[in-house]
Parts: C-alpha cells; structure tokens; sequence
C-alpha cells in the first residue's frame, strides 16, 4: 500500500521503505517555471555573450518551488512514520555511509529538537529527516563507534 493510500488507517507493524530513494525535483529544472502566487520565471538570454542564465525572479521561484515540494515530502514521511501502532521499520539504503555517519557524528551533542531550515532546505532523501534525529539516541552509538567518530561526553 502507498503511504498516500494509508493516510488516516493504522497497522499492527508497518515497513516504510525506500528511505533512502531521493526526491524528483527534476521539474525545477525547467527553462520557465510557474508559480500560482509569484508568476512566470523565465531563463534570461544573452545573445552577444551567447549564455542563457538564470534570471532573479526564476531563481526566487525556484527556491519557493523547492519549499513547497520538501514541504509535501515532510507531510508524507509524516504520515509513514505514524501509521504504526506497534512496530516501525524503515528500510532503505544510503550511498555513501561514512561520511553521512561523519556529517552526523556532530549533531550528537546538538540540543535543538527542530532541524534548522538549511537542513531541511538540503533535505535529499527521507534519511536526511529521520538519521539527524536518530543521531542523539543511543542506538546510533555503536555505529558512531565503528566509523570512530565518538565524542567523549561525561
């Protein structure tokens, strides 16, 4: 079942995979981009310079574009994790282990309980949601200790 189909129904035991499957924001990358609030942001092109670059206005649609889109992955990652009444899974793979336990080792001592809005900004994956959070519990330690990136704390 979809996660979009189980929005509003519960499960004994729930498998949330594909975690590690990153977000399709190819239509961002279109030459004119549409915003219902903001207008039409169109490349600009130079054709004594023989360049087409991005104009202002496509760049701050853009970034809005990309808010609302991490916006609706946030809302659907949501409703994964809740729909479990007893037992989460999550499954999926990440590319690159060591330096994504690295880049995580630093958050272990981070108080915030919210992700700061570069981070979410950057948000590729599901993983780059849900392993921040995981990285103060103790069930990352053992792997910290295995890629030796552990802080000495009292």
């Amino acid at each position: 079942m979809t996660i979009h189909k189980s929005k509003g129904l519960e499960f004994p035991v729930v498998f949330a995979a594909g975690m590690g499957k990153r977000f399709n924001f190819r239509d961002m990358n279109a030459s004119i981009l549409i915003h219902p609030d903001l207008g039409i942001g169109a490349d600009a092109i130079l054709p004594d310079k023989r360049i087409i670059a991005s104009s202002l206005c496509k760049q701050i649609i853009r970034r809005e574009l990309l808010k609302e889109s991490l916006g609706e992955e946030l809302r659907v990652l949501y409703v994964a994790l809740t729909r479990a009444k007893e037992k989460l899974i999550l499954c999926g793979t990440i590319g690159d282990l060591e330096n994504e336990i690295t880049s995580l080792s630093v958050l272990m001592d981070n108080k915030e309980e919210l992700l700061s809005l570069g981070m979410r900004m950057r948000g590729k994956t599901y993983w780059n949601y849900v392993l921040p959070a995981l990285a103060r519990h103790r069930c990352m330690s053992g792997l910290f200790q295995e890629y030796g990136t552990v802080y000495e704390t009292e």
